[in-house]
């Protein structure tokens, strides 16, 4: 059998076969010649001119559904033109309808998707950047491999990533640092196994199922781990500022692809201060087209300007964070540490920590080597 080559089509440049690397000549000319019985040179020729679109479309990994959601859009567009009239004029045999012509330009498309992208997988498009390094959803937090698992097993991946994901926004962006929360957040396929395990003797489904399968699962859990857990949450300011921006394109996307807004293109400038004082900075962009029904991915004209005039902005905003000591631990004539005045109301946990730190080591070295090295060591 022989293989067809890399193609080398009107819009320009090699693109990979899309029948994948093992039909032969015979079939891909079989294949060609369906569609050609269907669709004019002239019509194929305006669905090729939209294939580079295609492909960077299929950059990201994307669901059947949201496929079938961009083919639909195109084919909506495609059969308004004056081009496609003869695509949807009633025949004999009655196939030419416009839900037909839809079906055909779905098929055209989804036979030039490379042929490992076929089963599908998921993400977001990118669209956040970050002056100290791009910040790109699909690159830093979602897995960007080509699925090779059933459609079926990648609905089910898909559906535990949502979840994850809705849990973890909830966390951050409402605040609830409970402990019962982390272990939603980090068990979500356990707690979908003991819904499927509790459906055949419940009399209950949907959200009330769930609810039962968690309080099931909570009871038995390691409590102490999960309030462990939602302690480091809530003093893990840099994870949060790390894992915001990703939230919030997440969020933001989901939100514009409800199509309740119609056309509509959003950009947030978003800036931290982290613990060294360091400037981050990060753009979340969000464009979404009604026509289409799909998200669109656009970049600044003047990107490297906008960022920098927004750093200096946001520099100046935000206060930084000088190291410097509280207050002195002083000794008493013995040279005994003593713990010093602190006005809480006005001292960071950061700051505590580091006096604490100080008033602890002052009275090891007292204990260890006596009152003159406890001195000498307060008075660097």
């Amino acid at each position: 059998m022989s293989q067809l080559p890399a193609d080398v089509d009107a819009f320009g440049g090699i693109v990979p076969n899309p029948l994948g690397p093992n039909v032969s000549q015979e079939q891909y000319k079989r294949r060609r010649g369906a569609e050609s019985k269907y669709f004019d040179k002239s019509q194929t020729a305006e669905m090729d001119a939209l294939i580079p679109e295609l492909l960077q479309f299929l950059r990201s990994p994307r669901t059947n559904e949201e496929f079938a959601e961009w083919t639909e859009g195109k084919a909506t567009i495609l059969l308004s033109r004056p081009t496609f009239l003869s695509a949807i004029t009633p025949v004999a045999d009655g196939t030419r309808t416009v839900k037909h012509a839809q079906h055909k330009i779905h098929r055209f498309f989804y036979h030039r998707k490379p042929k490992q992208t076929r089963t599908g997988t998921s993400s977001t498009s990118s669209s956040s950047t970050s002056s100290s390094s791009a910040l790109s959803p699909a690159a830093t937090t979602s897995s960007s491999t080509s699925s090779t698992s059933t459609t079926s097993t990648f609905a089910e991946d898909e559906a535990l990533r949502i979840v994850r994901l809705a849990r973890r926004s909830k966390l951050l962006l409402e605040g609830e640092y409970k402990a019962r929360d982390h272990f939603i957040a980090s068990n979500a396929e356990l707690i979908q196994e003991k819904i499927k395990e509790l459906k055949s003797t419940s009399t209950v489904n949907g959200k009330a199922l769930e609810n039962i399968a968690i309080s099931k699962l909570w009871n038995d859990a390691d409590k102490a781990l999960y309030e462990s857990m939602a302690n480091d949450f809530a003093a893990n300011v840099s994870g949060n500022q790390e894992s915001f921006p990703w939230l919030l394109h997440t969020m933001l996307t989901d939100i514009v692809k409800t199509n309740l807004l119609g056309d509509v293109a959003l950009k947030l400038n978003l800036a931290f201060r982290d613990a060294q004082s360091d400037l981050k900075t990060y753009t979340v962009r969000v464009a979404y087209n009604a026509t289409s029904r799909s998200t669109v991915e656009f970049v600044p004209k003047h990107q490297d300007e906008e960022e920098s005039s927004w750093a200096i902005e946001a520099d100046g905003l935000l206060p930084r964070h000088v190291e410097t000591p509280l207050v002195k631990i002083m000794t008493n004539g013995a040279g005994v540490p003593m713990w010093p005045s602190i006005d809480l109301e006005n001292t960071t946990p950061r700051q505590l920590k580091g006096v604490v730190e100080m008033y602890l080591k002052a009275v090891w070295i007292l204990e260890r080597k006596g009152p003159r090295h406890s001195s000498r060591y307060l008075s660097r």
